[in-house]
């Protein structure tokens, strides 16, 4: 993908487990010209109980190499950010190293970048847990000016994958078909430790990085323009790590990262502050870090056919919100009695149930589901300007979407 092209598709998006199982890579990947054979063997842990045992608690991914020379485990782990606790998922052997971890918004499937053995060879597979299936997807092929990868994030607006350079701080945009690499800015451009590692978006669309040089400013985190790779200084503190490695943002808005000495911090995004959350006790070698929840990132319109999407706020009448249906998202399974838009929920017509109609209201090939929210005065103020709807399909899946507002008052 050009940088031009990223840069549009960007815009546009703005304007509008369980049990035991034998995790296996797939015949692609094992035949793959000289390919290292690879084994993953998923250990007994309990996922979906690990995932929702408490409120506030959350579940993150981490995959850690024996680094240290002490006979340590490589695999994938979990760790709860409350109680600390660290549980073997899954056995890695054959030398991957999975530096960086990330979700793709439109399905929730997992990414992970192996640098093995080097990260100027670095291969993409996806992770399914679920499954037990390992898939090779492509091998990165770096421009002229480039050094190697070792972290990955895809953003929430648009789907697309970035990636940012080990070396020399450069933002690439990575196509997933044929793997080349397209660079889109020089995130390091005036900064003698720049932003190298961590490379996370936020579910808005903000991306951060941090410095991976930590002599002398304790990793010191970034906010990067995704459009040309301008950086921002935004602060740094708190323990200072052997090397920050992966980042993630967990369903609640907090921001996790990891660190190579075996540590799991949570970061103040406004200040750069790091404050230590547990220690994995597996010693160095902590690398690619993923939260375990997942909502599906869908499109909504507000108000179809308005733009700009602008109502009162006298807490009469209906407001409608069109679901966009897609090719990963279909509106027939979305549970209508579990939808809520900015606080407000679905006008019912007695025995009718749910004021939901099936339409194709942008006019693409989709079906979508517009549904009727009954207003409330105290749900808006008159700065809002954006409004989230959230909801979930009949198999329990949890999806959101935002849109533009304005409010007349």
């Amino acid at each position: 993908m050009a940088a031009h092209d990223y840069v549009n598709n960007r815009a546009a998006a703005k304007k509008k487990t369980r049990g035991r199982k034998t995790m296996t890579y797939s015949p692609q990947a094992r035949s793959r010209g000289s390919a290292k054979q690879l084994l993953l063997v998923l250990a007994v842990v309990l996922l979906g109980a690990l995932m929702s045992s408490r409120a506030g608690a959350t579940t993150l991914f981490f995959f850690d190499e024996e680094a240290d020379g002490e006979g340590g485990t490589t695999g994938f782990y979990t760790f709860d950010t409350e109680t600390g606790a660290v549980s073997l998922v899954a056995v890695v052997t054959g030398g991957s190293r999975f530096f960086s971890l990330a979700r793709r918004p439109s399905d929730g499937a997992v990414f992970g970048l192996d640098v093995f053995p080097s990260t100027a060879s670095a291969s993409i597979y996806t992770v399914d847990f679920d499954t037990g299936v390992i898939q090779f997807v492509v091998q990165a092929t770096l421009p002229p000016e480039g050094n190697g990868i070792a972290d990955i994030t895809f953003d929430p607006l648009t789907g697309d994958l970035l990636a940012i350079d080990r070396a020399f701080s450069l933002l690439y945009s990575v196509d997933l078909t044929t793997g080349v690499l397209t660079t889109i800015g020089d995130a390091g451009a005036g900064f003698l430790r720049p932003p190298r590692a961590a490379l996370t978006f936020a579910p808005d669309g903000s991306l951060f990085a941090f410095s991976a040089d930590v002599q002398g400013d304790n990793g010191t985190l970034f906010s990067i323009n995704p459009a040309n790779a301008n950086a921002t200084l935004v602060g740094n503190g708190g323990p200072v790590p052997l090397t920050l490695e992966d980042g993630t943002f967990a369903r609640d808005g907090i921001f996790y990262v990891s660190d190579f000495d075996g540590r799991i911090h949570r970061v103040d995004t406004s200040t750069g502050v790091r404050t230590t959350i547990g220690n994995t006790a597996l010693g160095p070698g902590l690398s690619g870090l993923i939260a375990a929840e997942f909502v599906q990132s869908i499109a909504i319109d507000i108000k179809p056919g308005s733009d700009p999407n602008c109502f009162n706020i006298n807490g009469h009448g209906v407001i409608p919100v069109a679901i966009l249906g897609s090719e990963d998202f279909d509106v027939n399974d979305v549970d209508h009695s579990n939808l809520s838009f900015g606080g407000l929920e679905v006008r019912v017509r007695g025995q009718k149930g749910a004021m939901c109609n099936l339409d194709y209201s942008n006019k693409d090939a989709h079906l979508d589901l517009v549904c009727y929210f009954e207003d409330d005065a105290n749900a808006w103020s008159p700065g809002n300007d954006a409004a989230t709807l959230t909801g979930t399909l009949l198999d329990g899946g949890e999806f959101e979407g935002t849109d533009s507002i304005c409010i007349v008052p």
